[in-house]
């Protein structure tokens, strides 16, 4: 972004994605912004072994970088929260996160082309760092119900293409994904989707 533009991540970002659709979402969170953010709970030693106790030693390797990435003391902090590192710490509320995935959706802000190169697998089998089963797009998890990103403690944003809509779910305590999971299984019981199971949130 930077060579091809000259603005930052989080500077893009705001300019052209969320700033035009009033969507809470950033990487670098300015001034006025930092009060805002809830302080994040359970990244305890419990948190961070049972987390780590089922995944392959490159893991533990990739969470080391940057390091802090699961030290409450420095996610929780004025420079990790203003520092734009689109990888681990994108802040903001479930509605914009969902905004995001919605103008995805609706073909706002890439072409179908472009989206559906960026949301079709590239790589897939066994993941060396979290050990299981994954497939990835351009920047996406993606699966038979469509694309998405999580992130630690059971944080989720993404579409269902299947079901035609975009979802979002953060949460300041750590955990798995199995609360998101409820909710987006609620929601889909609403509309009259079948319920997805974990190997396919």
């Amino acid at each position: 972004m930077r060579r091809v533009d000259g603005r930052s991540p989080g500077r893009f970002l705001e300019d052209e994605i969320c700033g035009p659709r009033s969507l809470d979402f950033a990487f670098g969170l300015s001034p006025p912004d930092l009060d805002r953010a809830v302080e994040l709970t359970g990244l305890d030693d419990a948190f961070r072994e049972a987390n780590a106790s089922t995944r392959p030693e490159l893991y533990r390797r990739a969470i080391a970088n940057p390091p802090g990435a699961q030290s409450p003391e420095v996610v929780n902090g004025r420079a990790w929260r203003m520092a734009e590192i689109p990888a681990v710490n994108g802040h903001g509320s479930a509605r914009g996160m969902c905004g995001i995935y919605a103008a995805l959706l609706e073909g706002a802000l890439l072409s179908p082309g472009l989206l559906a190169e960026a949301t079709s697998a590239q790589s897939y089998g066994r993941d060396r760092v979290f050990g299981h089963e994954n497939a990835w797009g351009l920047g996406f998890g993606v699966d038979d119900e469509g694309y998405g990103m999580g992130g630690l403690g059971g944080s989720y944003a993404g579409v269902s293409t299947r079901g035609g809509y975009a979802f979002a779910f953060v949460t300041g305590t750590m955990g798995d994904g199995s609360a998101g999971l409820a909710v987006e299984n609620a929601f889909r019981s609403c509309v009259g989707l079948p319920g997805l199971d974990s190997d396919e949130a």
